[in-house]
């Protein structure tokens, strides 16, 4: 795919609920209304807005001469938001207030209870084509921004507007307050779907595909309100980033708010692409509520979560049943810890027993559903991929995990190539496929984050056991913000070196379309061995054997000759033979008996 500028062109596809929110948008410039004689009408460039010359400091705009009167048709009902685009004059905080009436219909002049003051202006708004137009931004002066009046609370409490009928058309008042803002024109939208500044602007929509469209694997990234716009240009899986966590749906007991899962779940089905769920157990995010529950209102607790999730999404592709089983347990009160860990049954006789016991609950209420684990500082470190790989094999003996996730923040990313090159092939060597989820690159510099890119990225992309990566975020407003690790710009619209690169790495790499493949042709017999003496059919050529032992530790390499393996020397255990033949990688597991 040829890679464009964006400064030329601005790619983006809108949302499914962006779509419905632009179908029902209604714009109106404001010198088509009727305009009180103290406004002026001028143009600077192609736009053409209205402005007061006279400056005013009350509670109301004092006179009919400064009020414009605009009449407005809806073409449904419902709750809607209203919108404004202004800039901010040279006066900065003297120069940016006005007021809008308080409802639909002709307002008095001098009557405080008739308009809602709109003030401090200065400092907020959004200009982003791509940005989801809210109550704050940081948009400043000397600037044309829009902003969400029906959120905005930099003064006056802030109203939506009711719209019952529609034969007719309904007024709407703007009044006049410091002189120097400059109006352009207002909008209104329904109040429960997010608007971006390119829609509000009319601007017109180019679709590209995602960057791994058409790849045997996928490319995906976390979904959330900052990083929804243009989400389809982009990625082809969705993960949501805080909206599927407990925490965020079951603040209050009782009580769920579903709002951005649905929207991440929907993107996901709407266009075909895979949907990971995130997360059913984990250490952090929980609500307070459940914590000093006695452990059997706890467990029940657990079991109607886990249905009301299941019963609400049916087709989760990918499921993370939990989330960081080393590093963040639930087990501990206050600051969202969960301290649930003793109703899933504690650490029990296994070390982690409270992880089966969720996993078998997982089973239970998702039949259908991929199961996975996820954690971080794992392919950095030998210890704790030990760690995770000893919980992976209690899970498998209950066949109760499908999928094995690695997080690759960046600081979990620091090692050597070689070293987490190393751990991956452990983890592989269990059969299960891996998923690179929660990857993130930070970026002081466009060139520190495109080597890092170049290093890091195709280690996982390339690796033959690893189904896909997820981005945990690209956009400004992802939760490493502050070290830069976005790959569009500020300013919503130019991609950075390292997206660029991204895109054109993918588009250019070939890859098998198989990864860890189940082949029942493939076979090693005698199995149980017990002399160590073995024979692998069902492939012509091998290029490279390894063996781990049941802790993922590589115990055998070599290039075979023939079909014949000599493992004489191991000692009696449980072994898993990965077994590369050109791009296809099989997995067989082996069991070594004493003599």
């Amino acid at each position: 795919m040829e890679i464009r500028s964006l400064s030329l062109v601005i790619l983006c596809a809108l949302l499914h609920l962006f779509s419905q929110a632009q179908s029902n948008l209604v714009v109106a410039e404001l010198e088509d209304g009727d305009i009180g004689n103290e406004w002026n009408t001028e143009t600077s460039g192609d736009v053409t807005y209205v402005t007061i010359s006279t400056n005013g400091t009350q509670t109301h705009p004092e006179r009919a001469e400064r009020i414009i009167t605009l009449q407005i048709t809806f073409q449904a009902t419902g709750t809607y938001d209203l919108y404004a685009r202004i800039n901010v004059g040279p006066a900065g905080a003297d120069d940016d207030s006005f007021f809008n009436g308080n409802g639909f219909g002709t307002k008095s002049p001098t009557s405080e209870a008739d308009w809602i003051r709109v003030n401090n202006l200065n400092s907020v708004g959004y200009t982003s084509p791509d940005a989801i137009v809210g109550g704050s931004g940081n948009a400043g002066s000397n600037i044309w921004k829009w902003i969400n009046l029906s959120e905005f609370m930099g003064d006056e409490i802030p109203i939506a507007f009711d719209v019952q009928e529609t034969a007719s058309p309904l007024i709407l008042q703007i009044g006049a307050r410091e002189d120097g803002l400059l109006l352009d024109k207002i909008a209104f939208a329904p109040a429960d779907q997010p608007v971006t500044v390119a829609a509000l602007d009319g601007m017109e929509i180019e679709e590209t595909e995602p960057i791994a469209e058409g790849k045997p694997k996928f490319l995906g990234c976390a979904h959330s309100n900052a990083q929804a716009p243009f989400f389809t240009n982009y990625w082809n899986q969705v993960t949501p980033e805080n909206a599927g966590k407990w925490g965020s749906v079951e603040r209050t007991r009782g009580v769920m708010n579903w709002s951005g899962l649905d929207a991440a779940y929907q993107l996901a089905k709407d266009n075909g692409y895979l949907y990971r769920h995130h997360v059913l157990i984990w250490g952090n995010q929980q609500p307070s509520w459940i914590e000093n529950l006695p452990a059997n209102e706890q467990l029940e607790e657990i079991r109607e979560w886990f249905q009301a999730v299941a019963e609400r999404y049916p087709d989760i592709d990918f499921l993370e049943v939990v989330n960081e089983p080393i590093h963040d347990p639930p087990n501990s009160p206050g600051n969202g810890g969960g301290n649930y860990i003793n109703a899933l049954g504690g650490t029990g006789s296994t070390g982690f027993d409270w992880i089966i016991e969720a996993f078998r609950m997982a089973r239970q209420y998702f039949p259908n559903a991929k199961l996975a684990i996820n954690d971080y500082n794992i392919v950095n470190s030998n210890p704790n991929t030990n760690k995770y790989l000893a919980i992976i094999n209690g899970l498998m003996a209950e066949n109760l995990v499908d999928v094995i996730g690695v997080q690759a923040h960046a600081f979990s990313t620091t090692a050597s190539n070689a070293v987490m090159a190393s751990n991956l092939d452990k983890l592989a060597a269990t059969g299960l496929p891996i998923h690179v989820t929660e990857m993130d690159i930070d970026g002081p510099t466009d060139q520190e984050q495109l080597d890092e890119y170049q290093r890091i990225f195709p280690l996982f992309w390339e690796h033959p056991a690893v189904e896909g990566i997820t981005l945990w975020g690209y956009r400004v407003g992802l939760w490493r913000t502050d070290q830069m690790a976005y790959l569009v710009d500020e300013d919503g619209v130019t991609e950075r070196p390292a997206l660029q690169w991204l895109r054109q790495y993918v588009s250019e790499t070939l890859l098998s379309s198989a990864s860890v493949m189940d082949d029942p042709e493939v076979r090693i017999f005698p199995n149980p061995v017990s002399d160590g003496k073995v024979r692998i059919t069902g492939i012509q050529k091998m290029d490279r054997i390894m063996v781990f032992d049941n802790n993922g530790q590589v115990t055998r390499s070599f290039n075979p000759v023939g079909n014949a393996i000599d493992l004489q020397d191991i000692p009696p255990g449980i072994y898993y033979v990965r077994i590369e033949a050109g791009n296809q990688v099989f997995v067989e597991k082996l069991v070594v008996t004493g003599r």
